[in-house]
């Protein structure tokens, strides 16, 4: 196997002084974690999110190669997450009877059935039965006395504390004998979380809930330095994942705590003028709250293993028997085809080496064992997105200095990275940056056949939309419009969500839209711009959004539009400054100045 999934959470354990024991403790058995620390086992998706999550580490690193009956669970739950924000209760109780028939009975699957039964019953007006099945809940994974502090040896994943906060929270609410133990039990599970969660992206998604439960203990006892020190903290950890869901809340917490302490009040006005034209976005987009009820991430990106399978087959123009003979009976390939079997690791490892093409069903483009390289590179896409090149140039070069494997997929990535920051500090022409990234491609696709008849990696995807950004400032914009109507038709075409794509697919309709605004064609390109937003808030995500408003009053103003263009003008500026995205929030600012001749601040 070229990359151990099991060997990364093994490192982890050994560097944090952590055992096994509490690692697998309600998850499965120490001999199954064994297997799997060895490299002897694939866990399944859901098993793999919370030993990852257990370890501190978010499972954001990776793309997934899931069978269909994974995708299945994945896509249920995604919809009654969905049907909750819309309080469709009767779409959440048809899906989760669904659910319920699909999964095997492992304690990852009871615990989520039963939590779907507490909102249920919540939502019932059964409180006592509700708060009763989320003991049993939180029981099927977490082995402890839910009335006694957190033990910081315990091992808990995002998921678990998340469930614990919804617990604490509907006891203190409702069990009034027990709210001063209830308190202690909540700032125990504070610090828990502080101490032993340290990736920011888990601390963004914890840290809004954390702050929404906080406030009901601080401000009851005049806490306020506290909370306000607190949601600060959640602020901060939120822009840092540009993470929309959530900051109402804690937009809301900070502006009650500032008039409560009574000062500063420029900063006040600031974060109420945030908060306003949040919730006009939220009201224009219906974008559904942050309910508290919530406990899974951000969705990731998936892939189907019968959809590789087959794309493999037919972009070598090899039939059933033929692909068989590798390492299949034909029966076999027939079956995986037609969703009906789930594909082995191994064999799959096998098949894609035969035919030249690696795939890891746990997949990163740095192929290798140490998380410390995952969180650099993830720390060097977030510079190169902030335009900060010189540090991204610094961060590479400490890259480099690891002993990396020497792979097309590790060689891809750093070629890809470099000609990105030549590009974007115009070291490089458009026609130059084109002649490289087509080197980057052939490096895991062969010269000359089509990109999209076979899986396209995430960083496949990646070099595509650049390939296209140069197009279209070389002013080819027909063939720039191509590849990205091409991107889409295939991630349309697939049989994931593409909300499961949100990252890939934002980037590729906002391109789109702007060379359409750039052709006059302003009707799709608006369209398009809607679809943009579509996908970012059902992907529960926002880190787009302001973009995507921003390219609305654009468009309004070559239409000639003016006064319509305004307010998304204004609503896009006070979102890039709710995610801390100054940089871009500068820029409108200067727009709005020269089209409506006073500043943002002024008009708000």
């Amino acid at each position: 196997m070229i990359q151990k999934i099991g060997t990364l959470i093994w490192k982890n354990l050994i560097e944090n002084n952590q055992v096994q024991k509490e690692l697998c403790r309600g998850l499965c058995s120490q001999s199954e974690l064994s297997k799997i620390l060895m490299g002897n086992k694939v866990p399944d998706y859901f098993l793999l999110e919370r030993l990852l999550n257990r370890v501190g580490k978010t499972n954001k690193y990776f793309e997934y190669i899931v069978s269909q009956k994974e995708y299945e669970l994945l896509e249920l739950r995604y919809q009654i997450q969905k049907m909750v924000r819309k309080k469709d209760w009767q779409a959440v109780n048809e899906c989760f009877l669904k659910y319920q028939e699909s999964c095997k009975p492992t304690p990852l699957h009871k615990q989520y059935i039963l939590y779907i039964k507490s909102i249920l019953q919540i939502e019932q007006g059964m409180i006592k039965e509700g708060i009763h099945s989320l003991e049993e809940s939180i029981a099927c994974t977490v082995q402890m006395d839910l009335q006694e502090s957190i033990d910081h040896n315990i091992m808990l994943g995002g998921e678990e504390i998340k469930l614990l906060l919804l617990f604490y929270r509907l006891n203190y609410k409702y069990g009034k004998e027990e709210r001063e133990q209830t308190q202690l039990l909540i700032e125990g599970l504070k610090n828990y979380t502080g101490h032993k969660q340290n990736d920011m992206s888990i601390k963004g998604d914890i840290y809004p809930k954390l702050c929404e439960v906080l406030a009901e203990v601080y401000v009851t006892q005049e806490r306020y330095e506290e909370m306000l020190s607190f949601c600060k903290k959640a602020k901060t950890y939120m822009e840092r994942n540009m993470r929309l869901v959530g900051m109402k809340a804690v937009l809301f917490w900070m502006i009650y705590t500032y008039e409560r302490l009574g000062r500063e009040e420029e900063e006040l006005l600031l974060l109420k003028n945030q908060y306003k034209y949040l919730t006009k976005v939220y009201e224009a987009y219906e974008v559904y709250e942050d309910s508290f009820y919530f406990i899974e991430s951000d969705l990731q990106e998936f892939s189907l293993d019968w959809e590789i399978v087959k794309g493999m087959r037919k972009t070598y123009a090899l039939s059933q028997g033929e692909l068989a003979s590798y390492t299949y009976r034909q029966e076999s390939i027939s079956r995986i085809e037609t969703k009906k079997r789930k594909v082995n690791h191994k064999k799959f490892q096998e098949l894609t080496k035969e035919v030249g093409v690696i795939h890891e069903f746990y997949q990163n483009p740095l192929l290798d064992e140490d998380f410390q390289l995952l969180e650099l590179k993830h720390e060097i896409e977030f510079q190169v997105m902030k335009k900060r090149l010189d540090r991204a140039r610094e961060l590479l070069e400490q890259l480099k200095k690891f002993p990396i494997k020497q792979t097309n997929y590790n060689q891809q990535y750093f070629q890809l990275t470099e000609t990105l920051i030549q590009f974007l500090g115009e070291e490089l022409s458009p026609e130059e940056t084109l002649i490289e990234l087509r080197k980057v491609l052939y490096l895991t696709k062969k010269r000359g056949e089509n990109p999209f008849l076979y899986h396209l990696a995430k960083q496949e995807g990646i070099i595509l939309n650049n390939i296209a950004i140069c197009y279209r400032k070389m002013g080819e914009l027909e063939k720039a419009i191509q590849i990205w109507r091409e991107l889409l038709k295939y991630y349309k075409s697939g049989g994931v969500n593409w909300v499961f794509y949100n990252s890939n697919v934002g980037v590729i309709l906002y391109n789109l839209a702007l060379v359409l605004e750039e052709k006059g064609e302003y009707e799709e390109a608006y369209g398009m711009c809607q679809k943009g937003i579509d996908v970012d808030k059902n992907s529960y995500r926002g880190d787009m959004l302001g973009i995507f408003l921003c390219e609305k009053a654009d468009i309004l103003m070559k239409k000639g539009e003016k006064e319509k263009a305004r307010n998304y003008y204004r609503c896009s500026f006070w979102v890039f400054l709710v995610v801390g995205n100054s940089t871009l929030g500068n820029m409108v600012q200067e727009a709005y100045k020269a089209y409506y001749h006073c500043s943002i601040y002024e008009d708000s």
